[in-house]
């Protein structure tokens, strides 16, 4: 992985934690929001930032907006538009997601014994099983989460030195 795919891997978490919290409990959008728009703004996007506490504040007084946004988070998930990670503060993106969503990039994975009995009496083999859970510590995972990355179509430059142009 590259330090892009750990960084959107780690928001990608966040906004998992986030839909989570604006799901269990749809009085505290505005809250999430706001974190969100902190969010952000570690990214180094001022304008995303201010978008996010606009409707952060519109949710607070409009019940049916409030509505239509929980609506729309369980029938499409919550998304979020991370900027281009050219420039920004890795540590300082680690330490506000952590501090404000408890994400941290590395956690332990827990295999239940259970769920290797049922493997190894599924591929019918004769193994040992542990007696206990198997704990894996400090691995990264992270769901799979779609990005849009704001890039200038004028940064990308594509050129082929050589060989023919074949049109179809």
């Amino acid at each position: 992985m590259n330090i892009t795919q750990v960084i959107e891997g780690l928001i990608s978490k966040t906004i998992t934690k986030a839909e989570e919290e604006i799901l269990q409990d749809t009085r505290y959008i505005p809250t999430t929001l706001k974190k969100l728009s902190t969010l952000a703004s570690s990214l180094g996007d001022p304008e995303y930032s201010q978008a996010i506490y606009d409707l952060s504040e519109k949710i607070k007084r409009d019940s049916v907006l409030s509505d239509e946004f929980i609506a729309s988070i369980r029938d499409l998930g919550l998304f979020f538009e991370g900027q281009n990670f050219a420039t920004f503060d890795e540590h300082r993106l680690y330490d506000t997601i952590e501090k404000l969503f408890g994400v941290t990039p590395n956690e332990p994975i827990i295999i239940k014994r259970e769920t290797l009995q049922f493997l190894k009496d599924k591929i019918n083999i004769d193994i040992s099983l542990p007696n206990n859970d198997i704990i894996l510590d400090n691995i990264f995972a992270a769901p799979i989460y779609y990005l849009k990355l704001k890039q200038e179509a004028e940064s990308k430059l594509s050129s082929r030195d050589f060989g023919n142009y074949k049109a179809e």
